[in-house]
């Protein structure tokens, strides 16, 4: 079996996802923090990003989205998408 590599592949590897997450979840909100990212479901084109929300009702707060991996300008769309998504749902379910 021929192992094909990302780079073939067209999508972004797992180190270049964490750095466009972490600038990504900068700009949303200066709180929240990527604590790490693995890939979905054992190497297919998903990976799930852990994000803590600094000074939230019960500090720290986190979520946890499964984006895309794909090139830098979808994955960074889909990690906007899904972040604002998560906040704003996890926001309206405080105390």
């Amino acid at each position: 079996m021929a192992f094909t590599s990302i780079r073939e592949t067209g999508w972004m590897d797992v180190p270049e996802i964490v750095e466009l997450s972490r600038r990504v979840a900068r700009g949303i909100d200066p709180r929240l923090h990527v604590e790490g990212v693995t890939s979905a479901d054992g190497g297919t084109g998903r990976v799930e990003i852990l994000v803590t929300i600094a000074g939230c009702h019960r500090d720290p707060c986190a979520l946890v989205i499964n984006v895309r991996r794909a090139d830098q300008q979808s994955t960074k769309v889909d990690i906007e998408g899904q972040l604002t998504e998560a906040i704003a749902g996890h926001l309206s379910r405080q105390p």
